[in-house]
């Protein structure tokens, strides 16, 4: 069965990196669960720049074997606060990632996540399951 990144990763966040720029955070827990991440789709600027719409050029990712974190930024698609933007935040834009595989034996992006662009307003969300001290 194929892991998915919404699985793997201990946490997954996108924010604002000013208002012109964005930049999503991904953390694993483990040092496997890294190095796969490192080996997919998820650090390949074609298919980050088919999933978000930007030129491939524009894309940076940072690999932080330290942390095991990676964290990509690119531009907004427009201007934070303009009439046209949908996710005044960026707190939704890590979503089209999480169904990207990271088993090396498949390394396609499934179908239906390009080009896709996200709305909401929730940052800092985690992707597994919560703890089980909190309500709900």
């Amino acid at each position: 069965m194929t892991r998915t990144l919404g699985q793997t990763a201990q946490l997954i966040r996108s924010k604002n990196a000013g208002p012109f720029w964005l930049t999503i955070d991904v953390f694993f827990a483990t040092d496997a669960d890294y190095q796969a991440a490192r080996q997919s789709p998820l650090t390949d600027r074609h298919h980050l720049a088919e999933t978000y719409a930007v030129n491939p050029d524009t894309i940076e990712i940072y690999t932080i074997d330290t942390l095991r974190a990676i964290k990509i930024s690119f531009p907004r698609p427009v201007p934070q606060g303009s009439p046209e933007d949908t996710d005044q935040h960026a707190g939704q834009q890590y979503v089209p990632l999480l169904c990207i595989p990271l088993d090396r034996s498949n390394r396609t992006l499934p179908p239906g996540i390009s080009r896709s662009v996200t709305a909401g307003a929730h940052t800092d969300q985690k992707v597994r399951r919560r703890p089980r001290d909190w309500p709900g």
